[in-house]
């Protein structure tokens, strides 16, 4: 066992993670946290009519991208891969010590080897593998909505929620635990965008980062109302201003998809859309959907066959100034056209005021 690791992570515990960062490898007799995991597709779901319950209300098989569905569930502090007919394919349990404070992003990120990165708000990143045993993990309270791991083995995330102008906002961090990248939004962005006049939940709210294959980074700021590209010092190479579709259009997950040249953001508020691709060379629109009853969509990918993956909230057919209490955690699946192939919602559990129970879900292509 490497006792200095042992240590650290012991101290990681004691002190909330607050004053203790470092990446470690867990002992091999560590008892693994709660984890269901079936190879016959067990459904732990309650049968009581009036439990949450987890619940596919349309799928039509010859339309949808079929597969299984990674997704984080901050209702029940856990991750889960649901088939195409909700069925619960595996699920891992978030332990209550990673827990630091409600949790706002709960991320799953499928690797190339089979372990899953999981990414929580306010804690840190955790590889694990499918039985729940933790292979690698850092630690950090500043992260919070989005993280993904590079080529090199080295792991991208962002910081953006209570966010000053003083903390670094995007960090790339090594397999041994040492950040070897790093952004501060107020470095470009301070005098444009002043603290008082856009700090909404924090200075920039940064809530997504890619790496592009060219070695530049893509980083969105939600409170200034773009998506900007980075170049290896940091300094910006490109901004996409989404301000031109609102006055707050809160931009969420943009991810941009080189080999086709397209760029696909969700958008809030009053913008006239729930998602858009636009060309990101032109910035001309490639592909919209409108729909006056989502609100909050949060991540929208383009899948292989052409559809859209979308995670939001149902506000149920009543404005939001009329009730919020029928709103409901969805994620489905459309076509160009915008026609619902793959539903799944979040049944007896409203969220009233909150942007959802359901933060970001990866469709995984069945072999």
């Amino acid at each position: 066992m490497n006792y200095r690791k042992f240590a650290l992570f012991l101290c990681c515990l004691v002190v909330g993670f607050t004053g203790c960062s470092d990446s470690l490898v867990t002992d091999p007799d560590k008892e693994s946290p709660t984890v269901i995991r079936s190879d016959d597709d067990l459904d732990t779901q309650s049968t009581d009519a009036t439990a949450p319950t987890i619940e596919v209300t349309i799928y039509d098989p010859s339309k949808a991208y079929n597969g299984s569905t990674l997704l984080g569930d901050a209702y029940n502090n856990r991750l889960i891969e649901v088939g195409m007919e909700g069925n619960i394919i595996w699920e891992y349990s978030v332990p209550g010590e990673y827990i630091k404070e409600p949790i706002i992003g709960l991320e799953g990120e499928m690797l190339p080897n089979g372990h899953i990165l999981i990414s929580i708000s306010n804690s840190g990143l955790y590889e694990v593998d499918r039985s729940g045993m933790e292979y690698w993990s850092y630690s950090d309270p500043k992260i919070s909505h989005d993280a993904d791991r590079l080529e090199d083995g080295s792991t991208i995330y962002v910081f953006g929620n209570k966010d000053t102008v003083d903390d670094t906002l995007v960090k790339v961090v090594s397999p041994q635990g040492e950040i070897i990248w790093s952004w501060k939004a107020s470095d470009n962005y301070l005098t444009r965008f002043p603290y008082e006049t856009y700090a909404i939940q924090g200075y920039a709210h940064v809530n997504g980062v890619q790496r592009l294959s060219n070695g530049n980074t893509m980083v969105s700021l939600r409170n200034f109302s773009l998506t900007t590209i980075l170049d290896a010092n940091g300094d910006i190479v490109r901004e996409y201003d989404w301000s031109v579709y609102g006055t707050r259009p809160d931009p969420h997950d943009p991810v941009m998809y080189e080999d086709t040249g397209s760029l696909v953001v969700c958008l809030q508020n009053d913008a006239p859309y729930i998602a858009v691709e636009i060309d990101a060379k032109t910035e001309e629109i490639i592909w919209s959907y409108s729909n006056d009853n989502i609100r909050t969509a949060r991540d929208c990918n383009k899948l292989p066959n052409g559809n859209f993956l979308i995670v939001a909230v149902d506000q149920g057919g009543t404005e939001n100034e009329v009730s919020m209490d029928d709103d409901t955690a969805v994620i489905f699946e459309i076509t160009e056209s915008g026609e619902i192939v793959w539903k799944l919602e979040y049944k007896n559990n409203p969220v009233g005021k909150l942007p959802g129970w359901f933060f970001k879900a990866e469709r995984i292509r069945s072999e």
